[in-house]
C-alpha cells in the first residue's frame, strides 16, 4: 500500500515537474499565431539577431573601404614610380644630346692604314686631331675664317642630309617631347578616376551611416 502511494507520487512530482519545464520554454512562432502565448522574449531575439546581423554587415562594408583605400593607395604610388622612371630616363636622354652637340667630328683624312687626321669641335673650339696607335693633339684651329668655313660646311651637310645624327637626336627629343605630354594626360585622367572613386566610396559609407542613425 505505502509502495503504490510511494509512486502514485513519484509520478504526480514527474508530471508537474514536466509541464513546468515545458510551460517555462521559450513559445514558438506557431504557439505566437496559435495560442496567443506571450511573444514579447521571442520578438527580443529575433530584435538581438536583427542587430548583429547589422553590425556584421556593417563590418565587412568597412573592411571592404579600406581595402579599396590600400588598393587606390598603391595605385597611385605606382603611377607616381612610372612617372619617376620616365623623367629619368628623359633627362639621361637629354643629357646624351647635349653632349652629342657639344662634341662632334668634322670630317678627316687618311694618312695610310689606321692613321688620319681630324677636325674636332668642341663646343665653339675646334681641334686638328692625329688618330694612329694612339689619339694626339695636333693643334686648336684659331684662324677665323678658316671656322667660319667649317662651320658653313657643316651647316650645309646637315640641312642637304637631313639625317644626321644631330637630326636624329631632335627627332628623337621631339618624339620624346610628344610621349611626355600624353603620358602626362593619361595620368592625370587616371588620377581623376582614382578620387572620382574615393569619393564615392566614402560617400556610400556615409549614407549608411546616416541611415542607421
Amino acid at each position: 500500500m505505502y509502495k503504490q502511494l510511494a509512486g502514485l507520487l513519484i509520478v504526480i512530482t514527474l508530471m508537474v515537474t514536466f509541464s513546468t519545464t515545458v510551460s517555462a520554454e521559450d513559445p514558438s512562432v506557431n504557439d505566437c499565431m496559435e495560442e496567443g502565448a506571450n511573444c514579447e522574449k521571442l520578438d527580443t531575439q529575433d530584435k538581438n539577431t536583427e542587430n548583429e546581423s547589422t553590425v556584421l554587415n556593417d563590418q565587412e562594408e568597412e573592411g571592404s573601404l579600406i581595402i579599396e583605400l590600400i588598393k587606390m593607395f598603391f595605385a597611385l604610388v605606382l603611377v607616381l614610380g612610372l612617372i619617376y622612371l620616365l623623367l629619368k630616363f628623359l633627362s639621361k636622354r637629354n643629357k646624351l644630346f647635349n653632349q652629342v652637340r657639344a662634341l662632334e667630328n668634322l670630317g678627316g683624312v687618311s694618312l695610310g692604314q689606321n692613321k688620319s687626321v681630324q677636325i674636332v669641335r668642341v663646343g665653339n673650339r675646334f681641334y686638328l686631331v692625329g688618330v694612329g696607335e694612339n689619339v694626339e693633339l695636333l693643334e686648336e684651329i684659331t684662324d677665323q675664317e678658316v671656322i667660319d668655313d667649317l662651320v658653313n660646311k657643316n651647316t650645309t651637310t646637315h640641312a642637304k642630309q637631313g639625317t644626321g645624327l644631330s637630326g636624329i637626336f631632335q627627332k628623337e627629343s621631339q618624339h620624346d617631347g610628344n610621349n611626355k605630354q600624353d603620358f602626362n594626360k593619361l595620368f592625370s585622367s587616371e588620377l581623376n578616376k582614382l578620387k572620382a572613386k574615393r569619393s564615392h566610396l566614402l560617400q556610400q559609407r556615409k549614407d549608411k551611416e546616416d541611415s542607421h542613425e
